[in-house]
């Protein structure tokens, strides 16, 4: 497996560092090419200097005429110089040709690890998109099963209402005809729960009052909060939320049963609403009941985690499958025998 260090592989970093090391050397060398140029440049001119100072004299005896003495050390100096910049322009086209053929190498092989890392991950995502693909077929036909289960449930519940009412039977036959009843309705209504958690909704948005609507969704589940003694508060912020009703339905009667469920007599739920921004609204439903323990805390959106005999069930799977289909986000804090907040922000918002 190709090691990664940042978002670079391993091989990267190293073929970097030796770019990076044979650029620094290749420029020292040229430094020092360019500095050996200039010192014998120094020394000829000097030497040079010395011969035009100085009488030169044939075997003869003859004194050199200084004229032409000098014009044919400076021929000297032009050629020895013409020599030394010719040297000098090929060790530079020598050092730049070798450092664009690095340059080349270096970006070759980052190139093909381009190549390399996107046909990998274009695997990866064609075996996602598969997996996915089978997972959906999956509860497809988990749904189907589920489905075609209730209509028998609804025949069995039928006859055992049809035992219980007749006054014919005896008591115990017609105490077990209810308990049939009782045990048909609550297998259809987890059978309900399930092809909810499995049906796709494609959200339809539109403009949400939120006094307006809050309100009501407040109007449909106190009855059972004041049946149970729990207190039911608001703290609603007017503003238009821009949201699929029907589903922020679905998600605050879940948050609020499931907060009524787990908070005791005497104490507090809250369901608040605030713009979080100028572009979202945040959703939270609060409760001073008994908490989540924190080793519990991160599986409690899974189907079917329980919570001692009473269970937490579908039901905070449902709402986070609704959340993420409806693209807003979700996010839990809960402390054990201190109350939960379950917070429901990114919704879009008209005006504030």
């Amino acid at each position: 497996m190709e090691r990664h260090i940042g978002k670079y592989s391993l091989p990267g970093w190293i073929c970097a560092g030796f770019f990076i090391a044979l650029l620094l050397s290749m420029t020292y060398e040229l430094l020092l090419s360019s500095s050996a140029q200039r010192n014998c440049k120094k020394s000829i001119d000097i030497a040079i200097q010395h011969l035009i100072d100085d009488t030169i004299v044939s075997n003869s005896g003859a004194e050199i005429d200084p004229e032409s003495q000098k014009r044919l050390l400076l021929k000297f100096h032009k050629y020895a110089n013409d020599d030394l910049n010719s040297l000098g322009n090929r060790t530079t086209l020598i050092t730049y040709l070798f450092l664009f053929g690095c340059s080349a190498i270096f970006f070759l092989f980052f190139a093909w690890s381009y190549f390399i890392r996107n046909k990998e991950l274009g695997r990866r995502l064609d075996l996602a998109l598969s997996r996915r693909e089978e997972v959906d077929e999956l509860g497809l036909a988990a749904a189907g099963l589920a489905h075609e289960t209730k209509n028998p449930l609804g025949v069995i519940r039928g006859l055992a209402q049809n035992i219980a009412n007749k006054l014919d039977n005896s008591e115990e036959t017609r105490r077990k005809a209810r308990d049939i009843m009782e045990e048909t309705d609550l297998t259809t209504a987890r059978l309900g729960d399930f092809l909810s958690y499995a049906r796709f909704r494609s959200p339809t948005p539109e403009d949400v009052n939120s006094v307006e609507y809050l309100e009501r969704i407040i109007s449909l589940i106190e009855d059972d909060f004041k049946n149970s003694g729990v207190e039911l508060n608001s703290e609603i912020t007017p503003l238009t939320m821009i949201a699929d009703s029907d589903m922020l339905s679905q998600v605050l009667m879940n948050l609020l049963t499931n907060s009524l469920r787990f908070t005791k007599k005497g104490e507090m739920v809250t369901l608040s609403c605030n713009s979080a921004g100028s572009q979202f609204a945040t959703l939270a439903v609060t409760d001073t009941g008994s908490g989540i323990d924190s080793k519990m805390l991160p599986n409690i959106f899974k189907p079917y985690v329980t919570k001692g005999a009473g269970g937490y069930g579908i039901g905070l799977a449902i709402v986070k499958r609704i959340v993420e289909q409806a693209g807003w986000k979700i996010s839990v804090k809960s402390k054990p025998e201190k109350g939960t907040t379950i917070t429901i922000s990114k919704i879009a918002v008209r005006d504030i």
